[in-house]
């Protein structure tokens, strides 16, 4: 019978200091990810209007000189814009998710935001260590 009792109990909600603070985190999470589609869409644009002498301009600029650079540098812009969109959209959802779980008291929600958040550090780390990596191996060179 007292197993019955702890288990009809409903749940403790959350904190309003800790909801605030989780509100807080969504509404930058959600701030930065907004402006980081903002900012490839205007790179988008800036391509479709004058991509053309830009990704000539981009491949002169190259130290390596062959035939079909041109193709593999707009591949290579392609797959970059595709995992950074992939990148934003972790941190959207995860702002997504921690707002919706704030709302609705629900600490599933904010768990599966923080699952996406995770996710985001997790690229952002292997995107730092790639940076750190090409920058002392030119270091070294």
């Amino acid at each position: 019978m007292e197993e019955n009792l702890q288990n009809s109990q409903p749940e403790p909600t959350i904190n309003p200091e800790v909801a605030r603070g989780l509100q807080s985190i969504a509404k930058w999470t959600r701030f930065i990810s907004i402006f980081g589609f903002a900012m490839g869409a205007f790179v988008v644009m800036s391509l479709l209007i004058g991509g053309a002498e830009i990704m000539k301009t981009v491949t002169e600029a190259l130290p390596i000189k062959m035939e079909g650079l041109y193709g593999a540098v707009i591949f290579v812009f392609f797959i970059f814009f595709f995992v950074f969109a992939a990148f934003l959209y972790f941190l959207f959802k995860a702002a997504q998710l921690l707002d919706q779980g704030v709302a609705m008291q629900d600490k599933l929600l904010i768990a599966e935001g923080f699952v996406y958040l995770k996710r985001f550090f997790v690229v952002l780390t292997v995107f730092g260590a790639i940076s750190l990596f090409a920058n002392i191996s030119k270091l070294f060179e």
